[in-house]
């Protein structure tokens, strides 16, 4: 088995598309804006991908080993994949027309002038959380404020129109509003 750097966007969706759901971030990866800050080691044997571990700049947790579908990864390597340190429940927006039914007129756009004010929204009521300025530059960062304060606030971590996939993060409620 030998290792090779992976540097071609298309092998590496390839490897991603069956399940863009699961891949969501690794997808948003292979767009320009983070592309350059991303390895994939792949491992091969006899011109056949066996497997590659996606590795992002934005976060040492953010690898990820990615496989060919109906593939098995070596006890090595299932030993790396199943350490992660959080639970991550993920959700996909497959019915686009439910969004419509939503009264969103108290919501407002978040920007980079609200950067300061984020970052101690954020600071208050989600210690450690991955709120970083990179998410206003998307351009698609909202909350609703109550009485002037901001009472809830959300962004994307990933954003590639390129690829179709967004992923939304840093989810947090004021803790005066929350049940």
């Amino acid at each position: 088995m030998s290792i090779v750097s992976l540097h071609d966007r298309q092998v590496i969706l390839d490897l991603l598309k069956h399940d863009p759901q699961r891949h969501v971030y690794h997808i948003g990866d292979l767009d320009d804006v983070q592309f350059n800050k991303t390895i994939c080691p792949l491992h091969t044997s006899r011109n056949s991908a066996h497997h590659c571990i996606l590795q992002s700049s934005r976060s040492p947790f953010a690898a990820f080993i990615l496989r060919p579908p109906r593939t098995r990864l070596s006890r090595r390597s299932q030993r790396f994949h199943h350490r992660v340190p959080w639970t991550h429940y993920r959700m996909a927006l497959v019915d686009k027309d439910h969004i419509a039914q939503f009264d969103t007129n108290d919501v407002v756009e978040l920007t980079m002038d609200n950067e300061a004010e984020l970052a101690a929204f954020y600071n208050d009521h989600c210690p450690g959380n991955a709120f970083h300025r990179r998410m206003l530059e998307t351009g698609s960062f909202f909350g609703v404020r109550v009485d002037g304060t901001l009472a809830c606030a959300a962004g994307l971590h990933v954003m590639s129109p390129r690829y179709g996939v967004a992923a939304i993060g840093t989810v947090t409620t004021s803790q005066a509003y929350r049940n």
